[in-house]
């Protein structure tokens, strides 16, 4: 089976497009009609979807391309998605603990997302199980099936806000963590040096002692 496959969207969904029936898919020509990789090639493509299509965008373990940061795109060794579609966006839990590049791009990202206002992105929870359904990303128009289920599912606008700045919190935290022990150890470094310094000047002090007690008593 390749990609798609199982979500390809139905013959109304393409004129919905304004896709005739019989175009080839841009990545099997052996398959006919616009399917899941077609709607995924739109997001973040920097080609807009076509005027009046609203799209469904679900992501499992990554931030959707077109909302990434610089930072997060780099750390995914892709460049920052271009045109943001119109439409709603959906990140399941798994992708608030994907660790993409360092702490401190995480903390950037997640509050990207958290502070995101021109468009909607949910969370959609472990707890909301569906494994079978969701297992993969998919982007595909309102109102079909799967993307229909993540209204039902997700978090609300408010919650995933808080979700999305919660994580980016404990991703801060461990930037700030690494932060202090990097200055305890260099602490400790120039302490343990300084000591090292002090330890070397009593010895060349009882050294002179030592030698200046010989002169005296010859």
């Amino acid at each position: 089976m390749t990609a798609g496959e199982g979500i390809r969207p139905l013959s109304r969904t393409a004129a919905v497009l304004g896709w005739p029936a019989r175009r080839p898919s841009t990545q099997d020509r052996g398959r006919r009609g616009p399917d899941l990789i077609d709607l995924l090639g739109l997001v973040g493509s920097g080609v807009a979807a076509p005027a009046g299509v609203e799209l469904v965008v679900f992501e499992t373990l990554c931030v959707p391309e077109p909302l990434r940061t610089p930072a997060y795109a780099a750390a995914l060794g892709e460049e920052r998605g271009g045109v943001v579609p119109a439409g709603r966006f959906f990140v399941h839990e798994a992708a608030l603990h994907a660790r993409v590049g360092d702490a401190g791009v995480l903390a950037e990202q997640w509050r990207a997302v958290a502070d995101r206002e021109d468009v909607v992105v949910r969370l959609v929870p472990f707890a909301a199980g569906h494994a079978g359904v969701l297992r993969a990303p998919f982007a595909l128009p309102v109102g079909v099936h799967p993307g229909d289920l993540l209204d039902r599912i997700a978090l609300d606008v408010p919650s995933s806000r808080a979700a999305f700045r919660r994580r980016a919190e404990v991703w801060g935290g461990e930037v700030r963590g690494g932060a202090r022990r990097g200055g305890a150890r260099r602490g400790g470094e120039a302490r343990g040096g300084e000591a090292r310094g002090e330890a070397r000047d009593g010895e060349a002090r009882d050294g002179e002692a030592r030698r200046a007690g010989v002169g005296w008593g010859g």
